[in-house]
Parts: C-alpha cells; sequence; structure tokens
C-alpha cells in the first residue's frame, strides 16, 4: 500500500510523534514500509528511528525513494503532526486514482518547504510517477497539481 519516508538532520525532537502518528496506519495494512533517510544527523535520531521499527538509509530524499517498494508514497516532514483520522483521507485519495496529493498545514518549513506550495507538510504519490531519479523539480511539480489531498495537520515547533 504505502511507503512512509522521512528525510531527516538532527531531528530527534520532532521524529517520535510523526512516527507514532503512522502506527494505526501499519496496524491496519495501509502503512507497510517506513523509510528514514537521514543525512548524517548526531543527535538521537538514527535511536529513534531505530526503535520504531524504521527502515534507516544514509542520504537525502533521493536515497529513501530508492528504497521505497510499495505502490504509494507518503513523503512526510518529520516534523509532522498528523491529525486522527488522516488515514481515512489518504485511502480515499488513493481510491480516486493516480492523482498525487498534498497534506496542508501551516507555515511550511524543512524540506519540503522547497517542493511544495505553501502549507504542504506531505506529498502522496504512486511510487512509478516519481522515476527512479527523483527530483525536488518532480514532486513539485506533482505537488502542485490542482488536485491534492487535504488533511489538516500541524508541525512540531
Amino acid at each position: 500500500m504505502i511507503s512512509a519516508v522521512l528525510a531527516t538532520l538532527n531531528d530527534e525532537r520532532r521524529l517520535g510523534e510523526t512516527l507514532a502518528a503512522l502506527v494505526p496506519a501499519a496496524v491496519d495494512g495501509l502503512v507497510r514500509q517506513v523509510i528514514i533517510a537521514d543525512a548524517g544527523s548526531t543527535d538521537q535520531t538514527g535511536a529513534i528511528a531505530d526503535d520504531c521499527g524504521a527502515t534507516i538509509v544514509t542520504g537525502d530524499l533521493q536515497a529513501g525513494l530508492a528504497e521505497a517498494r510499495e505502490a504509494w508514497v507518503l513523503v512526510l516532514d518529520a516534523g509532522a503532526r498528523l491529525p486522527p483520522g488522516w488515514d481515512r483521507e489518504v485511502r480515499a485519495q488513493m481510491a480516486g486514482g493516480d492523482r498525487p496529493g498534498v497534506i496542508r498545514i501551516g507555515p511550511r518549513r524543512g524540506l519540503l518547504s522547497l517542493m511544495a506550495p505553501p502549507r504542504a507538510v506531505g506529498l502522496l504519490a504512486r511510487l512509478g510517477d516519481l522515476g527512479a531519479g527523483v527530483t525536488v523539480a518532480e514532486l513539485t511539480r506533482a505537488a502542485r497539481s490542482p488536485a491534492t489531498l487535504k488533511i489538516a495537520a500541524r508541525l512540531a515547533d
């Protein structure tokens, strides 16, 4: 179903709550893979990800996407705070076809500030649509699609 990919760099304070929000969807079988693409954290980011059973790769977002094995990819900011019920919205988006979706939040920060429109914290897309060497430009085009997924969420401070 979904591979969740989070790019991190010294995100120990923000990562735990985001990973915890994925647990109910993992129990239900929606999220089948969680990948942490770590760009060289010197804090406890790796230990937190390991404790949660995530696959950890060294590198950027592209390194994480290269490990994705599911048909859909959910790219999240490490500090995303997904609300209860976010998984129902994602399932509905996936059932609607091949349209990418953007999970919208408050002010954009971090990695996704480079690739998504304002108020975005995540991107849902088919893995095949991203290409083998996905670029920020490709994610930007997908994120700016008129078909967007609107889930109320916010970033951790």
